[in-house]
């Protein structure tokens, strides 16, 4: 699904484009998440595992641009990719069509600026413009900025997995199941 482009302003007074992903931002994608990966181990994906090429980029945009249930929103700040959320269905099967799966992504330079919780909002609006009527995250229990933003738009804890990330010093995170309903 293709989103109206909005121009939003951050805490800080700056201005940030809210987008839909095109194929041409191929390029400047995988350089975004290698850089993620990168800054913090709150993602699933080690920069080892970021292996997309730029062919498997270019697909998994077009997927997102011509899939109905599906959308991909950047947030573009002068010029540059600061920020990707997502949103698609938990499963392609009939008993779960109701339910989307959200994640997003944001640059460390841009954490705590109001980019995350613009972009959660955005993708809330997505959901239930695509007609979803719940919208479902995961995120890691020691990511409690990333928890508090979640809270704060709607989400409520419904589970927790033990130890479902082992992270660079060997130690284990839990991962905090979350769930907001939209109808």
């Amino acid at each position: 699904m293709k989103i109206r482009p909005s121009e939003i302003t951050l805490k800080n007074g700056e201005k940030v484009l809210l987008r839909s992903a095109v194929k041409s931002d191929s390029v400047e994608l995988l350089k975004a998440i290698h850089q993620w990966c990168s800054e913090t181990e709150f993602l699933l994906r080690t920069p080892m595992e970021c292996t997309m090429t730029l062919n498997d980029e270019e697909e998994l945009i077009e997927a997102y641009e011509i899939h109905p249930l599906r959308a991909m929103i950047l947030a573009e700040k002068g010029g540059e990719i600061v920020a990707s959320a997502s949103i698609y269905p938990k499963r392609d099967l009939l008993k779960s069509a109701h339910r989307a799966v959200f994640g997003i992504a944001i640059h460390e330079s841009e954490w705590g600026k109001g980019l995350g919780y613009e972009m959660t909002r955005k993708a809330i609006e997505t959901a239930k413009l695509l007609g979803f009527r719940q919208i479902e995250l995961e995120v890691f229990s020691e990511n409690e900025r990333a928890v508090k933003l979640y809270e704060k738009s709607g989400f409520t804890v419904c589970g927790r997995i033990p130890d479902a990330a082992k992270k660079y010093d060997g130690t284990f995170m839990d991962e905090i199941l979350m769930i907001k309903k939209l109808f």
